[in-house]
């Protein structure tokens, strides 16, 4: 059984006869672009808004000749390749800050471990810290 519940909306275009200044909800605003389109002459007041605004970029693309299409989608390509190096470069940033914090605080208990007097294998053993490093915290 699927996990996902899928909806369908039939909307009957022909029957929805608002005019612009009547769109007040969302809904009411896609609908009217969706049916008036072909012979919108301006951009509606709300054209700028919410899922509005994508549909109109969607047709604006839609109308681009080819070069300027495969410009455009090459464009896109580009910047989302970008955006998932970021991402990646973020990730990679914050891991290495966490290693280098784990390490400065086992550094610290080392220390602390040092003062006590306790034995070098053993603080190696509970820091994960190698005897070499162990050792240069003595100093």
């Amino acid at each position: 059984m699927l996990g996902e519940t899928i909806c369908i909306i039939f909307a009957e275009l022909t029957r929805f006869c608002k005019s612009e200044d009547e769109c007040e909800t969302e809904q009411d605003r896609l609908l009217y672009l969706l049916k008036n389109s072909p012979q919108l002459r301006a951009l509606p007041k709300w054209g700028n808004e919410g899922q509005c605004k994508r549909i109109l970029d969607a047709f604006r693309i839609r109308n681009f000749d080819e070069r300027k299409r495969n410009k455009y989608t090459n464009d896109m390509y580009d910047e989302y390749k970008l955006l998932g190096q970021l991402k990646a470069a973020r990730k990679e940033g914050e891991a290495i800050s966490e290693a280098r914090t784990l390490a400065r605080r086992n550094a610290e208990i080392a220390t602390a471990m040092l003062a006590k007097g306790m034995d070098i294998d053993l603080i190696c053993e509970l820091t994960s810290l190698t005897k070499e490093d162990v050792e240069k915290l003595k100093q």
